[in-house]
């Protein structure tokens, strides 16, 4: 019986990484999200950042 349910949640495990995996090459954007958050952090990325003064060594 134990060997039944291990093997279930292996090939939950497989299908769950296959699945990822093919969002990921399938997006246009690279993210296997989905959620638009990689685009955010690019805009993030644009943005000039000014490092207080007392930080700077």
């Amino acid at each position: 019986m134990q060997e039944v349910i291990v093997g279930i949640v292996f090939l939950v495990a497989l299908i769950f990484i296959g699945r990822h995996f093919y969002h990921q090459y399938k997006s246009e954007s690279g993210c296997p999200k989905g959620c638009g958050s990689c685009d955010i952090s690019k805009e993030v990325k644009k943005m000039d950042f000014k490092m207080p003064e007392h930080l700077k060594n």
